[in-house]
C-alpha cells in the first residue's frame, strides 16, 4: 500500500503560486507560527545527522490553497476560523489540536479590538433574544460598548441584560412543543464563560477541547433536525436560522470559545449528568471522540462521530 502523499514547503509555495503569486517561505513560517497551518513533520536523519525537510499532508495542503485564496478580502482573525472548523467537523487528521490551540490564541489576540459593527451586530442580537420588541439605540450602543472592551466589561453587560423587568423564563414554541430558554442569566453565564475561557485557554486540558467538540456535533445534529419546526414559530422563529456551512466556518473559534466557557459557568441539563454530554465525564482522559467522515449535505454536514471509552 502507497503511502499518503507529503508536500515539501516547495511545493505548497509552487501550488499557492498557480492560484495566484505572491506565496513565500517566509508565509509559510508565519502561518505556521499563528496555527493557520500545522508545524511541518521532520524525521530525523540519525544520531548526529540533523533531520530532513519537514512535510505537510494532502489536507494542510489543500487547507493552506483555501487560506491562501481568501487571504486579499479576509483578516488574521478570520482565517484563523478556517483550521478550528476543521478540526470541530472534520476530525485531527484535517487539523490537529495542537494546531487549533495556536489558532485560538491568534485569533484572541486580534479580537482584542472589536470593531464597532461587529459589537453592534452581536449587542443587538443578544438583546432580540433577551427583550420583547425592539431595544432601544442607547441600549445596544452602551452593550456593544461593553463588549467592545477586552476582556468584555461584565458588569456593564449585566446592567443591560439584567433588569427588574427581566425574569427567568421559557417559553414553548407551538410547532415543535420545544421549550426556548430566553433567561438573561444564561447569556451573562455564557459570556462570563467566555471571559474565563479566554483568560486559562493554554491551562485548559485536551479532554475539555474534545467534549467542546462532541457537545457542538450533538448540539448541531440536534438543531439541524428540528429548526425546519422552530423556523416558523411567530414568537420565536426569527432565533432559528437555517445553518449553513459557511457560518460554521465563519464563527468556529467563537463557538468553541463559547462552549469551552460554558462547562464551567453553565449548570449542566440534569438529563446529561454522567452521559457524555457531561464535560466531567471527559475530564480523566478515559473518554476521546473520533470524527470517522464528514459529508457536506444541502449546505450544511453530517458528521459520523464515535466516542470511545476506555477500559
Amino acid at each position: 500500500m502507497n503511502a499518503s502523499p507529503r508536500f515539501t514547503r516547495q511545493d505548497l509555495i509552487r501550488e499557492a503560486n498557480a492560484v495566484r503569486a505572491g506565496a513565500t517561505g517566509r508565509l509559510i513560517t508565519d502561518w505556521v507560527e499563528i496555527g493557520l497551518l500545522d508545524h511541518p513533520y521532520k524525521p530525523g536523519r540519525g544520531r548526529g545527522a540533523g533531520s530532513q525537510p519537514g512535510t505537510w499532508p494532502a489536507p494542510q495542503l489543500k487547507l493552506f490553497l483555501a487560506l491562501w485564496g481568501k487571504k486579499p478580502e479576509a483578516t488574521i482573525a478570520d482565517l484563523c476560523n478556517f483550521p478550528v472548523y476543521l478540526w470541530l467537523f472534520w476530525g485531527n487528521e484535517f487539523a490537529p489540536l495542537r494546531q487549533v490551540r495556536r489558532a485560538m490564541n491568534s485569533w484572541l489576540t486580534r479580537l482584542r479590538h472589536v470593531p464597532i459593527r461587529a459589537a453592534d451586530e452581536a449587542a443587538a442580537h443578544i438583546l432580540g433574544i433577551v427583550e420583547e420588541g425592539r431595544p432601544s439605540r442607547a441600549k445596544r450602543d452602551f452593550l456593544s460598548d461593553a463588549l467592545r472592551a477586552g476582556p468584555p466589561d461584565l458588569e456593564q453587560a449585566r446592567s443591560q441584560l439584567i433588569t427588574k423587568s427581566h425574569s427567568p423564563r421559557t417559553d414553548t414554541t407551538p410547532a415543535s412543543g420545544r421549550t426556548v430558554n430566553v433567561d438573561p442569566e444564561l447569556i451573562m453565564s455564557l459570556l462570563t464563560g467566555r471571559v474565563t475561557a479566554e483568560g486559562q485557554l493554554n491551562k485548559l486540558a485536551d479532554e475539555l477541547f474534545e467534549w467542546a467538540r462532541f457537545f457542538n456535533l450533538y448540539a448541531e445534529e440536534q438543531y439541524r433536525q428540528e429548526q425546519p419546526m422552530l423556523a416558523v414559530d411567530s414568537r420565536h422563529g426569527r432565533l432559528f436560522p437555517t445553518r449553513r456551512h459557511e457560518h460554521m466556518i465563519k464563527y468556529a473559534c467563537a463557538n468553541l470559545l463559547t462552549l469551552l466557557g460554558a462547562s464551567f459557568t453553565v449548570k449542566p441539563n440534569p438529563a446529561y449528568i454522567a452521559s457524555h454530554l457531561d464535560p466531567n465525564e471527559w475530564k480523566d482522559g478515559k473518554v476521546h471522540g473520533m470524527i470517522h467522515r464528514t459529508d457536506i449535505s444541502d449546505g450544511g454536514l453530517l458528521v459520523e462521530f464515535e466516542v470511545i471509552v476506555a477500559t
